[in-house]
């Protein structure tokens, strides 16, 4: 120590003169240390539950972008054109045809459906009866070979068909030709050298390369590789007695008595006479039941007239309608 440094009792060291002038510090009462840890608590809780949320916000925010990520992609997904079919690949083909009627059902039955280019073949003893799309009505006789190429165009192989509609643009091939429906019902069959068309109402034309042969109401044409032969034929008679087999049923039950017997005249290929004009007022008005499924049109009206006290006669292609005993009345 240097002489000139006198030893005054006292730190040289500033800050613990500084501790040395405060003195001595008070006891913390336990009360006051209670709520200082009280409050050091629940500040320590609440920064917990700041961070808490903080990292939901963030999931949040997180599952949102994800979610709008999700919507685009699908939005992206539906909008894109359909894939290109491979070269080759099978196409789709659209209904064409719904089976009325299959007597009796085999691989085809009622309601099933057809699709462009179906061939369809009935065994013999098998009738058919197909509704084309355009609401037209096809039949096929027993050993038939149909070719469906779509609503418009139908190609027959071998047998029969009796066609019902209404349908203009409509074209049978045949190996002889092609067969135009003109508005019409009529029967197309192949021959053994050739085709025979009759008709039973409109025009049908035939169409041989360019050479145009047309048949009428009642009358047939028969054409062969030798030319074409025009005659009359019946629209009525056992000669249609297959298309009647192979029509659906009709609904009578609940029907008028007008609408049973205009469907008589339609498949039956009858004219419809009343004996008197009050007789054919009431047809209008008179309610028929029960079925007639699988009879003839003749055997239909032997069952139906009786019960509403009527009979029928037949005379070449006209029915005559009548009360019953009428007859034997006006012979007394």
């Amino acid at each position: 120590m240097s002489p000139d440094t006198q030893d005054t009792g006292k730190s040289e060291d500033p800050v613990e003169s500084l501790l040395l002038l405060t003195g001595s510090r008070h006891e913390v009462s336990p009360e006051r240390l209670a709520r200082m840890r009280s409050v050091a608590h629940d500040a320590w809780h609440e920064s917990l539950r700041d961070r808490a949320r903080t990292r939901v916000r963030g999931w949040i925010i997180g599952g949102i972008g994800l979610a709008a990520a999700a919507t685009v992609w699908i939005t992206v997904s539906l909008r894109q054109p359909p894939t290109t079919p491979l070269p080759g690949a099978a196409q789709p083909s659209s209904v064409v045809a719904r089976v009325l009627l299959a007597t009796p059902p085999g691989s085809l039955k009622a309601g099933d459906t057809l699709q462009a280019g179906a061939v369809v073949d009935t065994p013999a003893g098998t009738f058919l009866t197909l509704r084309l799309e355009s609401g037209s009505e096809v039949r096929l006789d027993a050993a038939t070979i149909l070719h469906v190429v779509d609503t418009q165009h139908l190609e027959l192989v071998r047998g029969a068909v009796y066609y019902d509609g209404h349908d203009t643009a409509l074209r049978i091939d045949t190996p002889i030709g092609t067969v135009r429906d003109i508005g019409t019902r009529f029967e197309l069959r192949i021959l053994d050298r050739g085709v025979r068309v009759r008709v039973r109402e409109g025009l049908v034309r035939l169409d041989r390369s360019g050479r145009l042969d047309d048949a009428g109401p009642g009358s047939e044409m028969v054409a062969t590789s030798g030319g074409v032969t025009h005659g009359q034929t019946p629209r009525y008679g056992s000669g249609w007695a297959w298309t009647e087999r192979a029509a659906a049923p009709f609904a009578l039950d609940g029907q008028t008595l007008s609408a049973f017997l205009a469907w008589i005249a339609r498949e039956g290929g009858w004219s419809i006479q009343f004996a008197d004009e009050a007789l054919e007022r009431s047809a209008t008005s008179t309610i028929v039941r029960g079925s007639i499924a699988g009879l003839t049109t003749e055997e239909a009206l032997s069952v139906v007239l009786p019960t509403c006290g009527l009979e029928h006669h037949v005379t070449g292609g006209r029915v005559t309608i009548r009360r019953s005993g009428a007859a034997s009345q006006g012979s007394r």
